[in-house]
């Protein structure tokens, strides 16, 4: 993270190198992300970058925290709400707030996204040592609850409906804007609805087929 020299410089000054530094890991992975760029980009020494960061690691960091806290915005409603409906309906509230947040916040949502499909777990556990990063499958504990309430048939693969369920949301947003070329009117969350509509009467339980089963 920044020492405190970064907190002394001038405000105007402190928010431009976050900007270039958002800009650049939101472009680029940790591996491919450059400090020259970014020194160049906010028009600051090297020299000086040094006294305000120890090396890429800290500037990742900074960045990461800044994405996760922006993300975390969006989806503290749901997680306040959950207990007042049910599994399908969380479903559908989150999926809209991850599309609203990248939508929105399309660099901070690039930064999330590129680190939840890093493969240095290295560098991974390095920056969960100082930041709180929620897991991309917020999906994957909504399942198991509906499983534990009888709500989603109990012999639903959870692993693979995380999944399904973490790139559908990605998947309507691309959807959404292809369509939106042609109807700047529409609405992305009708298309949410569908497709939850479509997981529901596929997933949820079927207390016969259980019966069934069991005998």
């Amino acid at each position: 993270m920044p020492k405190s020299t970064f907190y002394n410089i001038d405000e105007e000054k402190r928010e431009r190198i976050i900007e270039v530094i958002i800009e650049e890991f939101s472009e680029n992975t940790y591996d491919t992300a450059s400090i020259n760029q970014i020194v160049k980009n906010a028009d600051i020494a090297k020299g000086s970058f040094y006294q305000y960061f120890e090396d890429k690691l800290d500037i990742y960091k900074l960045a990461m925290g800044i994405a996760q806290s922006e993300r975390n915005k969006y989806i503290k409603r749901v997680n306040e709400d959950n207990r007042y409906i049910d599994e399908f309906r969380i479903m559908r509230e989150l999926c809209i707030a991850i599309i609203k947040f990248e939508i929105d916040r399309p660099e901070c949502s690039s930064i999330v996204n590129k680190f939840h499909k890093n493969t240095d777990l290295a560098i991974k556990k390095e920056v969960l040592k100082d930041i709180e990063v929620a897991s991309t499958y917020e999906f994957k504990s909504i399942l198991e609850d509906g499983i534990n309430s009888g709500k989603i048939y109990y012999n639903v693969d959870v692993e693979l409906m995380t999944f399904l369920l973490e790139n559908m949301s990605r998947d309507i947003k691309e959807y959404f804007n292809m369509k939106r070329k042609k109807d700047k009117y529409i609405s992305y969350e009708g298309f949410v609805d569908t497709a939850i509509d479509l997981v529901e009467n596929g997933i949820k339980s079927k207390r016969k087929n259980r019966i069934n089963d069991i005998l």
